[in-house]
């Protein structure tokens, strides 16, 4: 019933959608986990999680929103030309600074740079998001993000609101682009989360069937699972490793690192930019960990 809610989203163009997709999948794998970590699960159970998971591809599935926000901002760009929305209300403060001089002349700015302000909109929407992710190879690049970011912080740097507003025609971009930098990442994490359900749910399998995980991912093909799924930030295998009654496995995260497994904490709450994402068999997992940044079982 999770995971139907979740799909009841699938269709949407927006990008909120996506995002609450990918945390309701994230609470039905900890409900899977729960049920991993007590071996309460049978085979056909175990069997039919993983079908369900395996149809899970946040990376393919990142592209209809994200031309969605594009889409939402031109449309946001010929409201504006049109009188519908006030230049405030991009930044959500009526009281920014310069704000009431700048509505003024968006009343009469000239209408050619309201097509400039898209045509740059759409311009620098493309610098951020080229490369980030490929849905042909399912993979998503953190250091490709990482050196749009730079890039996007280079077009916009020394601005001031006169600046982006009459000679560089960047508004659109300014305010509404920044947002868009973390959706891959958090693409990353519900694909990976899925990934390792389906895998920690064939490694249930194999030991219900051989008394013991195996040794290495390779034997769960094709008895338990009919083809491997790979990580997404390296479009290599999963790192696994078997540690007596239990196992570890892991996607290198965002670091692009393989660091042996290791969690890295912030306060209280996983930081998922540095450190592996995790799925650790036999270790409780605390309730504020969230699933994908750190996967416990």
């Amino acid at each position: 019933m999770t995971l139907r809610l979740g799909d009841s989203l699938n269709t949407e163009p927006f990008l909120i959608s996506y995002l609450v997709r990918i945390a309701v999948l994230q609470i039905a794998a900890h409900s899977v986990w729960e049920g991993l970590a007590e071996h309460h699960w049978t085979d056909a159970q175990l069997k039919e999680l993983q079908e369900l998971f395996q149809r899970y591809d946040f990376v393919a599935d990142m592209k209809h929103p994200l031309d969605g926000e594009r889409a939402a901002g031109i449309l946001t760009d010929d409201l504006l030309a049109a009188g519908k929305f006030r230049i405030n209300d991009l930044f959500g403060d009526p009281s920014t600074s310069g704000g009431t001089a700048a509505n003024a002349f968006g009343r009469i700015m000239p209408h050619g740079w309201w097509e400039l302000e898209k045509l740059n909109y759409c311009r620098l929407y493309n610098l951020q998001m080229e490369g980030a992710f490929s849905v042909q190879n399912k993979t998503v690049s953190p250091h490709q993000i990482e050196a749009n970011s730079k890039a996007l912080d280079e077009a916009f740097a020394g601005r001031t609101l006169i600046k982006t507003l009459f000679t560089r025609h960047q508004l659109l971009a300014v305010s509404l682009l920044p947002a868009l930098g973390n959706v891959p990442k958090r693409g990353a994490i519900g694909q990976v989360t899925a990934d390792e359900t389906v895998l920690a749910c064939a490694l249930e399998r194999y030991r219900l069937a051989h008394g013991q995980f195996p040794e290495k991912l390779d034997a769960l093909a094709p008895d338990f699972i009919s083809k491997l799924p790979h990580d997404v930030i390296t479009g290599d295998s999963y790192k696994y490793r078997r540690d007596k009654d239990t196992f570890v496995l892991y996607s290198v995260g965002w670091n692009e690192t393989d660091d042996g497994g290791q969690v890295v904490m912030k306060g209280s709450s996983v930081d998922p930019t540095t450190g592996d994402w995790v799925w650790q068999s036999g270790k409780a997992i605390t309730p504020d960990l969230p699933l994908g940044t750190a996967v416990g079982h």
